[in-house]
């Protein structure tokens, strides 16, 4: 403000140019206050810019940097003395530098983000989100641009720990082969995770899921289940858990387990529902064979307990029939065990080996002979093809495809043959064949106990019988002592007898009854004491001696001892005694005992009667002279599994109570004792002749008295058995 003291002091032109003067001033102060507020604008700006975690950079139209800030110096490592006035592409990659999309959006003044990676100065690289805009002048001319980046480091970190995360989850998922699912109950659309997808058949987002689509691929039996659940579900709070089946390309079906849950918004209207599903037909199967494989084990072991108690063999083999045809799903089974080589069926079950009742195979003799011969599995996939099968006929009936022959082996030997036959073509899974294998062990176990107890039994049965024969082997001794005492008790009134009856004789005419009377009783007393005298002879026991002597008077007097037991068994005698008079040099007691014993024998040998032909006579053999009886019998003769034993000692055909099994044994002992043999010819059915030699003197000093004509000897029976004498 300007002040005078006088009116009227300034003149128009002074006005004017206080004027002037004025609006300059006030337009000065106005001036110094927008650069005041400018200056104030350009540093907040410059404090924002700079403490920015974004790179913020200005370029011109030349790319030379003509702003540079803190942030960019931390992303890039440059700093703002480096950067200014350098190119921008000391950030650039060779290849962003010279790309020509970019550099025509830029030169269109476009304003565009990109993702890109970036070098930093020290050469490595930084992935960088950025924004390119313009300025403009007055005129609208783009004069620079302005360049923001922003580090995605870690976000690329995050996106990657995410990535990993979901990849980790997607492979989990497939390898517990559960999916997880959601579906939005507003839009009714569903979202799928990739196993989800690979459980329902499809590939992983190949269609786009609604409510609709999943229930269309849901087993069309199961399909009002799920919806009705689900629909359920959206009413209530809670979850649900269901099992059901999808359909497969292929035919199949899957069964899955789904579980669910519901979620509602703030004001307790549902949203959306979040689940997951799994293929539990894998888990199925393994419940499944899990319990095949505790039944199998439940099976084997009722099996082993039966074999390690069970003493009867048929009805051992009957329960492993049962058992390998459960376990196994066979249509028919049987056992085959060998005897002398030829493989017969013991055991069976299946109507194939009923056609067969008594099927037999060699070694080597098709299916069940090849695995004998082998000791080897032999699987036929197709029977119809096996050239060697013995009966084609019976396959054909009854459909049989498939056939298994197991070798049963006890230590390294085939004793038999397990053969598993199937109505199906089938392969069998090594835990299958390792089943086969211990029921084949089982069954190879179970004959060798059979055969064990049967020989144990056996052998008890001869220990049984031999001490039985021990026992009655004491009664003939026993019968000696007693025939000894009772000859001595019976001669002594049979002496007095004859005294009386030789006196009556002797005093009564000659021709008179009493005379008659008197000499009957004279003569039979003379038999009674010859009688006796061969029973204490027979029953003493004295030490061989041996003497000359004829041995058909000791033939005679073992017929006399005998004979009236001919009569009541109805057997008759035909008698042909050597005309001439033989000497041998033995002990006559022991020999008439070979005649007793020989001559009973062969009495037993035809109980329900028949004919006993007995001869004697000289022969030559080999240049030796013997004497030689032959004494036969018409009964059914000696069988061929009874002949190898006859002279074993306690070895009979006979009854318990009807003999020792020492007859013979004794017989042959005694002849070889005395330098002879005993020979014998049997057929079964026709008879048996036994022949005893001894060796005889060249010289005769004994006459013969009383002999009966001489007649030849039997004849040989035919297909004769000539056994030696035993060793």
């Amino acid at each position: 403000m300007l002040l005078r003291e006088e009116p009227d002091a300034f003149t128009g032109e002074e006005e004017e140019l206080l004027v002037s003067i004025a609006d300059h001033i006030g337009s000065a102060i106005q001036n110094t206050r927008l650069y005041e507020e400018s200056r104030k604008s350009l540093d907040f700006f410059k404090s924002v810019v700079d403490d920015n975690a974004d790179a913020i950079i200005i370029r011109d139209l030349d790319h030379r940097i003509i702003h540079w800030n803190s942030g960019a110096e931390k992303i890039y490592g440059y700093s703002e003395e480096e950067a200014l006035g350098n190119s921008t592409n000391i950030i650039f990659p060779e290849s962003d530098w010279h790309s020509p999309d970019l550099r025509e959006r830029a030169s269109r003044g476009e304003t565009f983000q990109t993702e890109v990676s970036k070098v930093r100065k020290d050469g490595s690289s930084v992935p960088v989100g950025t924004t390119t805009s313009p300025f403009r002048n007055e005129d609208g001319d783009v004069i620079a641009f302005s360049l923001i980046h922003r580090d995605f480091t870690a976000q690329k970190r995050a996106e990657e720990t995410i990535r990993q995360s979901e990849a980790c989850l997607a492979e989990a998922q497939k390898i517990a082969s559960i999916g997880s699912w959601e579906r939005n109950l507003l839009t009714d659309k569903m979202y799928w995770s990739d196993e989800t997808y690979r459980i329902f058949g499809v590939e992983p987002q190949e269609i786009a899921i609604t409510f609709e689509k999943f229930i269309s691929r849901v087993h069309p039996e199961d399909r009002d289940t799920v919806r009705e659940r689900n629909i359920n579900l959206s009413q209530e709070e809670g979850t649900f858990r269901l099992d059901y089946r999808i359909p497969l390309p292929d035919g199949n079906s899957r069964i899955v387990h789904a579980e669910s849950k519901l979620f509602r918004d703030k004001t307790g209207n549902p949203i959306r529902i979040v689940g997951a599903v799994q293929d539990v037909i894998e888990k199925i199967r393994a419940e499944r064979k899990r319990e095949r494989y505790i039944k199998r084990l439940a099976t084997l072991n009722d099996l082993t307990l039966k074999i390690s108690t069970g003493l009867d063999l048929d009805e051992v083999l009957e329960s492993i029939l049962e058992s390998a045809r459960s376990l196994l799903d066979l249509s028919d089974v049987a056992v085959f065990i060998c005897q002398e080589d030829i493989y017969s069926m013991r055991a069976s079950l299946g109507d194939y080996f009923s056609e067969e009742p008594q099927g037999t195979y060699g070694r080597g003799d098709g299916e069940v002979g090849m695995a004998a011969k082998t000791s080897q599995l032999q699987f036929i996939e197709n029977v119809k093809e096996f050239p060697f099968w013995k009966k084609p006929d019976v396959i054909r009936k009854y459909g049989i495809e498939s056939s298994l022959s197991v070798p049963l082996k006890y230590e390294e030997q085939t004793i038999g043959v397990l053969s598993c036959l199937t109505r199906k073509k089938r392969e069998y899974t090594k835990g299958e064949f390792e089943i086969i294998k211990s029921l084949a062990n089982m069954a190879a176990i179970a004959i060798e106990n059979a055969e064990n107890y049967s020989n144990l039994r056996g052998a008890l049965e001869e220990l049984r019988l031999s001490q039985e024969m021990i026992v009655r082997a004491e009664k003939p001794s026993s019968l000696g002592t007693l025939a000894a005492g009772a000859a001595h008790e019976i001669l002594n009134p049979a002496g007095v007898i004859q005294l009386r009856a030789e006196m009556i004789a002797s005093d009564v005419p000659g021709g008179s009854e009493e005379k008659q009377s008197a000499d009957i009783i004279v003569r039979n007393v003379n038999r009674i004491k010859k009688i006796c005298d061969d029973l204490r002879r027979f029953s003493r026991d004295e030490v061989p001696s041996t003497e000359p002597f004829d041995p058909d008077d000791a033939l005679d007097a073992s017929l006399n001892l005998i004979k009236y037991e001919f009569s009541p068994s109805g057997v008759k005698m035909k008698l042909n005694l050597s005309e001439g008079p033989s000497v041998v040099m033995e002990d006559a007691n022991q020999i008439q005992q070979v005649f007793l014993n020989l001559i009973s024998n062969v009495l037993d040998a035809m109980p329900g009667g028949g004919t006993l032909s007995i001869s004697s006579g000289r022969v030559e053999v080999e240049g030796n002279q013997f004497w030689e009886v032959r004494v036969s019998d018409t009964g059914e003769g000696i069988s061929s599994e009874a002949l190898p034993r006859i002279f074993d000692p306690f070895f009979t055909t006979k009854e318990p109570d009807k003999g020792t099994g020492l007859c013979l044994s004794v017989l042959h002992g005694t002849v070889k004792n005395h330098g002879g043999e005993v020979l014998l010819e049997t057929e079964t059915g026709e008879g048996t002749t036994f022949i005893v030699r001894f060796p005889a003197l060249q010289t005769t000093q004994i006459q013969k008295e009383n002999r009966s004509p001489g007649f030849a000897s039997p004849p040989a029976l035919p297909h004769v058995i000539l056994l030696p004498p035993a060793k």
